[in-house]
């Protein structure tokens, strides 16, 4: 078959196979008026372009408790002097496919709690993400670059932390992000986050751990995350991979594997998809839009279910980048099924154990080099770690030892895809323009074996199919 028509054949599957309670969400195109639409609570939002935010902003407020913004990889850019990119005030707010560049501080949190930043790029003056009295905030796939700051739990503007600080955002979590180009990285004051698979590098100081006074809740003065110690999923625990299944044709087959794959000693929570669980597909659902935020930004796109993910480390085997699939684990077999079950596991092994202290090494899995001054500098001794790769730690230890499990010069640094390009400079009256990232690596479009929407990427390619033959017919 021609390429053209294999793409054309594609787009008409992505249509077709698109469920109902995934269908393109309220779009909006200014600053005022993502404002106004996302004041409403479970507000659902799509960025129709660019925007551009003139003046001291900030730009989007969102109070919606349960709203949702999903940038589609659109950038906000502020001219000089603009204040703040977004600003969260709100509970249970997802914030992910967006990136903002040239505002004083990219992204604020302030008050919210349960609040969820996926897939973010952020390129700020001052702040790239700061967090200020929110519990539970959770930034997965963020990139910040620049800035004084990185990424702030309750720092100073320089980055440091006054002393005596209270645990003032409790049960942070940072999970697989960039954070480079600051003068510091990431500055926790009043958290203790639990940091698992980022990459902090080129800063001049890489991460600062403060020793805020504990609270009473949940994890205390200690690490805590509420996906891992307290997830809504009654029989998900830390060594669960959750699987996204939505009854298509490989979902059953996938499903179909389950019996033997626990028998082989697979953890795996699985979606329900059978008639009459609309309730447990809700539940589920729920808990994976503020904790496995890949798997639900992939659904609508052929080839995203059935899908994997393990809360604990991040690890997810298909997310979207822009409006492709990528592919981070191919799971098209059994025994795929059973190494990245496994995976999971292996990544909660030491790490966590029971009750509101269950995270037991907050710091794992990391890799902390190349900063100029210092990687890590810790107020106390009481932070633990894993796996981690620095050059320079100051008062930290892992495992009873001063340091890093790993050198740096024997694991070198994993530094991001390619370097940004400066976004285009919007005209007096005419929104940003927009800065293509460097392209993904697509999925192709011929399905996974089996096909994993199944009747509906046929149906969707038997119309398409029907439309270019008549097409063709015509043109006779």
């Amino acid at each position: 078959m021609p390429p053209h028509r294999v793409g054309f054949l594609f787009a008409a599957s992505l249509a077709a196979a698109a469920p109902a309670a995934w269908a393109q969400a309220p779009r909006c195109s200014t600053c005022e008026a993502c404002t106004a639409a996302l004041a409403a609570p479970n507000a659902q939002v799509e960025l129709s372009g660019d925007l551009a935010l003139r003046g001291a902003g900030p730009c989007v407020v969102i109070r919606g408790e349960g709203a949702r913004l999903n940038g589609l990889g659109h950038v906000l850019l502020a001219q000089p002097g603009g204040g703040v990119g977004v600003r969260v005030e709100a509970a249970n707010v997802n914030v992910r496919s967006l990136r903002v560049t040239g505002a004083d501080v990219g992204v604020a949190v302030v008050g919210a709690r349960d609040v969820t930043l996926y897939a973010l790029t952020v390129e700020a003056r001052a702040v790239g993400v700061s967090i200020e009295r929110s519990a539970n905030a959770r930034l997965d796939r963020v990139r910040t670059v620049g800035g004084r700051v990185g990424v702030s739990f309750g720092a100073r503007g320089d980055g440091a932390c006054d002393a005596g600080l209270p645990m003032r955002s409790p049960g942070a979590v940072v999970l697989r992000s960039t954070i480079e180009g600051a003068r510091t990285g990431l500055a926790a004051c009043d958290a203790r986050p639990v940091l698992t698979g980022n990459t902090v590098t080129r800063n001049e100081v890489g991460v600062v751990l403060g020793a805020p006074a504990a609270v009473a809740g949940p994890g205390g003065d200690a690490p805590y995350d509420a996906c891992v110690c307290a997830p809504t999923i009654a029989a998900l625990r830390p060594a669960t991979a959750a699987v996204f299944s939505s009854g298509c044709g490989s979902c059953q087959v996938h499903e179909g594997w389950m019996p033997a794959l626990r028998r082989r000693g697979a953890d795996l929570f699985v979606r329900e998809s059978a008639p009459g669980t609309d309730e447990a597909q809700a539940r589920f659902d729920r808990y994976a839009w503020r904790c496995l935020p890949a798997v639900m930004d992939s659904l609508g796109i052929p080839g995203c279910v059935p899908n994997y993910a393990c809360a604990t480390s991040g690890a997810v085997s298909k997310r979207r980048e822009g409006a492709q699939l990528v592919l981070d684990t191919s799971v098209q077999r059994e025994d795929d099924v059973l190494a990245f079950a496994q995976g999971c596991a292996d990544a909660a092994l030491g790490r966590y154990g029971h009750g509101a202290r269950c995270v037991l090494q907050g710091l794992a899995d990391n890799n902390l080099c190349g900063n100029r001054a210092v990687d890590l500098r810790a107020a106390d001794a009481a932070s633990r770690g894993a796996r981690n790769r620095c050059g320079r730690a100051e008062g930290w230890s892992e495992g009873g030892r001063d340091g890093c499990a790993q050198r740096c010069e024997d694991a070198p640094v994993a530094l991001p895809r390619a370097p940004l390009a400066p976004p285009a400079r919007p005209a007096a009256e005419a929104a940003a323009t927009a800065v293509t990232p460097p392209p993904p690596t697509p999925v192709s479009a011929a399905p996974e074996a089996p096909s994993s929407d199944g009747p509906l990427y046929l149906v969707g390619g038997l119309v398409a199919a029907a439309v270019a033959g008549a097409w063709a017919f015509r043109k006779r």
